[in-house]
């Protein structure tokens, strides 16, 4: 039994991969972002106690410069993103052809040819609209979307590969 993708690298390709990618790992910039507020905190209330005048001093500077840095990255984060999508689409130039057996996980494409036995991933993420699979320590390896499946359902896609690996429903 095997099933074939054929995933085109196209803009809405790129940025789904990023987005998955992000998912992953927004909860470690979350705790990251409190944890530096707390720290913020404590340090503004030991300055507070020592020095009122010192306080206010901090607080004008952090928000003359915070304030800026902040705008700066909501307004550079999407050329940024932006920029990467292109990167990934011209370094990609065109499609691969995704085969999963029983064996393991075959890709073709213009420029290369591999196959990777099962024992190279960790697990197997679903999400609605495609599968990511991931290596050891939770780092994706491979996206394939279900609008790149060729000669099966997605359902059938899924059934088998909780098969092979274990198997994450994300929502």
């Amino acid at each position: 039994m095997s099933f074939t993708y054929s995933v085109e690298v196209d803009e809405a390709y790129a940025r789904t991969l990023l987005k998955r990618l992000t998912q992953r790992f927004r909860n470690i910039r979350n705790v990251a972002i409190a944890l530096g507020f707390v720290s913020l905190g404590g340090a503004l209330t030991f300055f507070a106690f020592q020095d009122p005048a010192v306080l206010q001093m901090l607080l004008r500077t952090m928000s003359v410069t915070l304030l800026p840095a902040g705008l700066m990255l909501a307004v550079l984060a999407p050329l940024l993103r932006s920029r990467q999508v292109k990167r990934m689409v011209a370094a990609a130039k065109g499609g691969m052809s995704v085969t999963l057996s029983e064996v393991g996980i075959s890709s073709t494409s213009a420029h290369s040819a591999s196959r990777m036995d099962w024992s190279a991933f960790e697990h197997v993420l679903r999400y609605d609209d495609g599968l990511m699979f991931m290596r050891i320590k939770n780092l994706p390896m491979l996206w394939l979307p279900d609008r790149s499946l060729v000669d099966a359902s997605p359902e059938e896609v899924t059934s088998f590969v909780g098969k092979m690996l274990p198997l994450k429903h994300v929502v």
